[in-house]
């Protein structure tokens, strides 16, 4: 550490002595640890420690940096970001996040039960077996159902 009345000589040295005493360790390597780096939460918590480490590397250029982020994302995410072909990392970003809530959409709470309720709904909530619901006859229903059944017949017998 540099004594307080003894000024740095340069911008370079004094960058160097706040690595020394405030920067990560010169045993980590941030360039593995950013191949390595696979989602296991959401897609923004990915973002950000993918960002954090992608700053700590030089030399990469944008388009392995773009192949690296999709490469950790989880399987189904990084399946639908490459059909859209993305060309850069803010847009596979996007990508991955609108696909991420398309999912999320999608899943099912394990909690809840696949089967129908054992109580039995009001008549007027019923569906059939195609999903319509099922309709009470009333007597203006039975009267059109004549109707119609007459004009069939009607039709026909011509």
């Amino acid at each position: 550490m540099q004594a307080r009345n003894h000024a740095f000589p340069s911008w370079v040295a004094f960058t160097r002595a706040l690595e020394m005493s405030f920067g990560p360790s010169p045993y980590e390597c941030p360039r593995s640890d950013l191949f390595k780096l696979t989602q296991s939460g959401s897609v923004h918590e990915y973002y950000v420690k993918f960002t954090v480490l992608a700053n700590r590397v030089q030399g990469i250029t944008s388009e392995a940096l773009l192949d690296c982020f999709v490469g950790g994302l989880r399987q189904d995410i990084r399946r639908d970001v490459l059909v859209q072909d993305p060309k850069t990392l803010m847009r596979c970003v996007s990508l991955a996040k609108l696909f991420e809530e398309k999912y999320a959409a999608q899943r099912v709470d394990p909690n809840r039960r696949h089967c129908r309720p054992h109580r039995r709904l009001p008549f007027s909530f019923r569906t059939n077996a195609h999903g319509f619901p099922l309709f009470i006859d009333t007597p203006l229903r039975s009267r059109a159902k004549m109707t119609l059944w007459r004009w069939v017949l009607v039709v026909k017998g011509d």
